[in-house]
């Protein structure tokens, strides 16, 4: 009759604990669940945007050859058209020079031609002389005939040169024509290579156009890769932390108190047989405030961070245009941003101080981003106006001496001036993974 009440017991004991696996395991199932789904769509989206890189880096690589191939003829063309450059100058002084030449001879002959003229005239007018005014004359015969011969010999001269002169004039005209043609071809040929190179420098601005797109393309698509990886890691630690029960941490490696049964090792060791216990394992669990898991989750079903900060913090007045403190001390030991652990005691502003909290990662769902930042900032300034200074570790909020990234800096400068309040105060808006 003694053992009734232990069986009992152990009856209720199992039936409690079917229940609690049974209320418990398919939320655990359920999550484990998401997050591999989400773990394999944000796998794709890393494949799907690698091979976006891919195809952009072979994109580039064949616009940098197409450029240097166009450069290549830009060059060409820029030497060609140069040396035409200098044939058709060459070939306008040479038009000038026939051009003088022909005015110069054009003189001559318009010269020969007045005297061979005027002599023509004399010698005809003299031939019409009749002999009585010959005879009765007192010129002497042989004057005259002196005379005559003269002006036929001049004549003759005359017509010599005009002749010759006339032969170079027409040879300087065909040569100047041939010049003028010549250069007609050669500004014909300047105006082609004038339009190809114009072309070319239009396809190369073209192609530089592109290649600067292709470079800001494969840097965004790189910095989304790296998002994504980011996410990638945190989807895995938390898929980790669901399938360990809610905890990544070894639990046979956590330090306990002074206490023995504190200790997996110790409780093992010591506890009567039939006993089991319950360990919280990690930071300080107060399980007060926000959980920054939760919030994540409600904001990837559509919560605003209002609404999250609602639903953790309902006693508290969310309040906007809140007058924040200008600075703020940070004494105690902390990380720096390479992760080793740093002494701080320093003051610095406080929008500086907000922008360098490292409590939730950046890359999550903004409205959970954006509750963080109000829970942080209100914490901060409570714990200001409460001690006068603010621990750079988890004991009040972590702070490392470099910026966070965009995501979080975002979120800061968004909810600026938004603050928990009690009773008109900052308020303990306590928070935990």
């Amino acid at each position: 009759m003694k053992k009734l009440p232990i069986l009992h017991f152990t009856i209720f004991l199992f039936l409690a604990v079917s229940f609690l696996l049974l209320q418990f395991t398919p939320a655990y199932s359920t999550a484990e669940d998401e997050i591999e789904s989400e773990i394999e769509e944000t796998q794709e989206k890393i494949e799907q945007n690698e091979s976006k890189l891919k195809s952009i880096e072979v994109r580039i690589d064949e616009i940098k050859s197409s450029n240097y191939s166009v450069s290549k003829q830009i060059s060409l063309i820029t030497d060609e058209i140069n040396k035409m450059e200098e044939e058709i100058e060459a070939k306008d002084k040479e038009i000038e020079k026939k051009l003088a030449e022909i005015k110069e001879k054009e003189e001559i002959l318009e010269s020969k031609r007045s005297s061979l003229a005027s002599i023509s005239s004399k010698l005809y007018m003299e031939s019409r002389v009749g002999s009585v005014e010959f005879f009765f004359s007192n010129t002497g015969i042989d004057e005259v005939i002196q005379s005559l011969f003269v002006k036929r010999t001049a004549i003759s001269i005359l017509k010599n040169e005009i002749t010759d002169i006339t032969g170079e004039f027409e040879d300087l005209t065909k040569l100047k024509e041939e010049l003028v043609e010549e250069k007609e071809e050669l500004d014909v040929q300047r105006k082609d290579l004038d339009e190809s190179h114009e072309l070319l420098l239009a396809e190369k601005a073209k192609l530089q156009r592109e290649l600067s797109e292709k470079y800001n393309s494969r840097e965004l698509v790189a910095r989304t890769i790296n998002g994504l990886k980011s996410e990638l890691s945190d989807l895995q630690y938390h898929l980790l932390i669901v399938r360990q029960g809610g905890t990544n941490v070894n639990a046979t490696s956590v330090p306990g108190s002074t206490e023995n049964l504190s200790t997996l090792p110790g409780f093992k060791a010591n506890a009567p047989s039939g006993y089991f216990g319950v360990f919280s394992i990690g930071a300080y669990t107060h399980r007060n405030g926000m959980s920054q898991w939760g919030a994540r989750a409600r904001a990837d079903a559509g919560k605003s961070y209002t609404q999250i900060l609602s639903h953790y913090y309902p006693s508290f007045v969310l309040t906007t245009g809140y007058s924040e403190p200008s600075t703020v001390k940070i004494e105690g030991t902390g990380l720096d941003c390479s992760n080793n652990s740093k002494y701080y005691n320093e003051t610095l502003s406080f929008d500086t101080y907000m922008n360098r909290i490292f409590e939730m990662p950046a890359s999550w769902n903004p409205e959970a981003v954006k509750a963080q930042a109000i829970a942080t900032r209100s914490y901060a300034i409570h714990q200001i106006n409460s001690n006068g200074y603010i621990r750079p570790n988890q004991s009040d909020q972590v702070y490392k001496n470099c910026d966070n990234a965009a995501g979080w800096k975002n979120a800061v400068a968004a909810t600026k001036g938004m603050v928990l309040t009690s009773n008109g105060s900052a308020a303990f808006s306590q928070y935990a993974a």
